[in-house]
């Protein structure tokens, strides 16, 4: 289940956790048209990625920690607030 796990996010969703922010890399795949999984990164519990055709959405909880760092392909970096939800268009594959 781990393996399968792991596919999904660092294969067709590209995510890979570093000190710098979430890289987030997606690969678009017709099969795979949709995903939502949640995460834990910085002390951040529960963020909530959802992964649709071109576009991608990153849900941060309520906390008393800072933003969450994310690197979208072409080095788009960007904090996203506690509390925030952002959508995010990807490059058409």
């Amino acid at each position: 289940m781990g393996g399968t796990l792991d596919l999904v996010e660092r294969g067709i969703v590209g995510l890979e956790p570093h000190g710098d922010g979430l890289h987030i890399d997606p690969v678009p795949l017709s099969e795979v048209p949709r995903s939502s999984f949640s995460i834990s990164y910085l002390g951040h519990r529960d963020i909530r990625i959802r992964f649709r055709p071109g576009r991608l959405g990153i849900s941060v909880p309520s906390s008393t920690l800072g933003p969450v760092p994310r690197v979208l392909p072409g080095d788009r970096r960007e904090r996203i607030a506690a509390s925030q939800e952002r959508w995010f268009r990807l490059p058409k594959g």
